[in-house]
């Protein structure tokens, strides 16, 4: 199993093998005229003897079908503002300034290099940029085709709390938990019970032993990082999984808002 071949589908299969696609490709329309999977948008793939697995289905990756569709639409700013981008900050926008090139190196290792350690943690005062850096590092993820999402950690509380109505805290939790790449910024001033502490802790440690890419950002200062736990910090001192970075650039917002009044 495993192999990239896969058996075309006809309609009678399709009919008898009663499976769907998976879940996160069902909404990127395949191609009607796709000489692979003809429209079904998915196929079967084939087992190490060369006989199609008619108990699985995966998305089809010809040219033009539902993966290379679903790769153009994750580089549309639309998408990225799904992810939760509110500004589309690039890479290119961002002006560095003193105090922030060891940040700015370890985003741009993460959003480039697919050999980068999974774990970042940026801390550090307000306005220095490390909003703008998350939403960079997220657009281009996904221009990677790495499935990403973009949090305020305020923001995800809410849905976990919003999530316990309808019992449906367990499903988004494990969406948290398996997606590829989770950006989770302002953490650490976020959270007032122990249910809600114990969540983010049960996030993290999940995707930290996946080793899966989990960028942290908060405004703390480094004599107030007792707030977050030591067993999330502790992991962040492990260089062969992980980086630790105090921003110490300044908040130059008031600068850029001088600037307007101008």
């Amino acid at each position: 199993m495993g192999r990239e071949n896969f058996r075309k589908d006809t309609g009678a299969q399709r009919k008898s093998s009663e499976t769907k696609m998976p879940e996160e490709e069902s909404h990127y329309g395949p191609n009607p005229n796709c000489q692979v999977c003809h429209g079904a948008g998915f196929v079967h793939p084939l087992l190490d003897n060369g006989k199609a697995d008619w108990s699985r289905v995966i998305a089809c990756k010809a040219k033009g079908c539902v993966v290379d569709r679903r790769l153009a639409y994750q580089a549309t700013e639309d998408y990225a503002r799904e992810m939760g981008v509110s500004k589309f900050s690039t890479f290119e926008e961002f002006k560095p300034v003193l105090g922030a090139s060891e940040t700015l190196e370890a985003f741009r290792d993460i959003a480039f290099n697919k050999e980068a350690t999974p774990l970042l943690f940026v801390y550090g005062t307000t306005g220095n940029g490390k909003t703008h850096l998350c939403e960079a590092t997220l657009i281009e993820l996904l221009k990677r085709g790495v499935d990403c999402r973009l949090w305020t950690v305020a923001d995800l509380l809410s849905k976990l709390h919003a999530s316990i109505s309808d019992n449906t805290t367990e499903q988004v939790m494990e969406g948290l938990k398996r997606i590829p790449a989770l950006i989770m910024d302002e953490w650490g001033q976020n959270y007032g019970s122990v249910w809600e502490e114990q969540k983010l802790e049960e996030i993290f440690i999940a995707r930290e032993r996946a080793e899966l890419i989990t960028i942290i950002t908060t405004n703390l200062e480094p004599d107030q990082l007792e707030k977050i736990p030591e067993r999330i910090i502790s992991r962040f001192r492990d260089k062969s999984m992980a980086r630790m970075i105090l921003n110490d650039a300044v908040d130059y917002r008031p600068t850029k808002e001088a600037k307007h009044r101008k």
